[in-house]
């Protein structure tokens, strides 16, 4: 449990970097991130593509959308990019690793 507990506070953590990034101000940012993080991790329960490539950028402006001034959704956009990439790159490389030190191979 503790390690769920950690993990989901580094999640909201990185989503609340990527709005700080990127310059995105809201009122309560650490409460926008939880939410931000709740309704992307219902969004990636539906079946979709592979690596969650848009469901996680719509799941991260329609969560900011009630919080955000409409002319901020641009910048909402790259944030969600910077926040899945930021992820999605690091587990991605390590697996590759994996993969070279197992002896396995993709053919």
């Amino acid at each position: 449990m503790l390690t769920s507990l950690i993990q989901w506070a580094l999640n909201g953590s990185l989503v609340y970097l990527s709005l700080w990034s990127f310059g995105i101000h809201v009122d309560s940012p650490l409460l926008v991130s939880c939410i931000a993080l709740g309704v992307i991790a219902f969004g990636v329960t539906v079946p979709s593509s592979p690596g969650y490539f848009g469901v996680i950028q719509l799941c991260f402006t329609i969560a900011l959308e009630p919080f955000v001034a409409k002319e901020d959704m641009a910048r909402v956009f790259a944030a969600s990019v910077y926040y899945h990439l930021a992820q999605y790159v690091p587990v991605t490389i390590v697996g590759l690793i994996f993969l070279a030190l197992s002896g396995f191979r993709l053919s």
